[in-house]
C-alpha cells in the first residue's frame, strides 16, 4: 500500500497499530515502510486513480 501525506497534514500511527503496540500478537511483521521527502509536490497520475481505495480515510475512525 502507498499513502500520500501532503505537506501540512499531520498523521500518526493508525489507531489499530497503536493498540497493537501495547498488545503484540507476534514478535514482528512482514512490512517495510519507506518515507520519501521531496522538494517539489508529488502528483497522483491518472493511471493510479482507478486503484485508489476511497474508504482508506475512514479506516482512521474508531
Amino acid at each position: 500500500m502507498i499513502t500520500l501525506h501532503p505537506c501540512g497534514f499531520t498523521h500518526g500511527p493508525h489507531p489499530k497499530a497503536l493498540r497493537n503496540a501495547f498488545e503484540q500478537a507476534s514478535p514482528g511483521t512482514d512490512e517495510v515502510a519507506v518515507m520519501v521527502d521531496t522538494r517539489d509536490a508529488l502528483e497522483v497520475s491518472a493511471g493510479a486513480e482507478p486503484i485508489e481505495w476511497p474508504q482508506y480515510v475512514d479506516s482512521w475512525q474508531e
